[in-house]
């Protein structure tokens, strides 16, 4: 089986603290999308958990779990990003002088686009683990 380089276990390790938001669609790989069907929020582990399945996962129902839990993450992380997407809707129908005067700032549309970029880059990171943790259970 494959192991994860460290920096993936490190990026497993910050991915699993952001909150739950709204749902949202993503585009991924057939893999991933089947992975993310089965994922619920009670598929998100514990940090300890996620590091210990990184650290010591061997069997195909250990890689599964992760794969489960990356796949909510990711679902998780989408979310978030179409309620950012929303937000800076909002704010575009409605300019305010920080649109000008600070631009970026978190009462501006710039600012919830590149929250937005961010939580679908940590979906396609986190999906990205999914499968590879759904590839090592094979």
């Amino acid at each position: 089986m494959k192991k994860i380089p460290i920096l993936a276990a490190l990026a497993a390790a910050a991915i699993i603290l952001i909150p739950a938001a709204g749902s949202a669609k993503a585009t991924a790989s057939p893999v991933a999308s089947a992975i993310a069907a089965q994922a619920s929020s009670g598929d998100i582990l514990s940090s300890k958990e996620v590091r210990d399945l990184i650290t010591n996962a061997k069997t195909p129902t250990e890689h599964r779990k992760l794969a489960k839990h990356f796949a909510a993450v990711a679902a998780r992380y989408d979310a978030d990003a179409t309620d950012h997407v929303a937000e800076a809707k909002a704010y575009r129908s409605a300019p305010n002088a920080s649109e000008s005067k600070r631009p970026g700032s978190p009462d501006t549309a710039a600012h919830c686009d590149r929250l937005a970029d961010a939580a679908r880059n940590a979906a396609t990171a986190a999906r990205d683990l999914a499968r590879d943790h759904e590839q090592m259970a094979k």
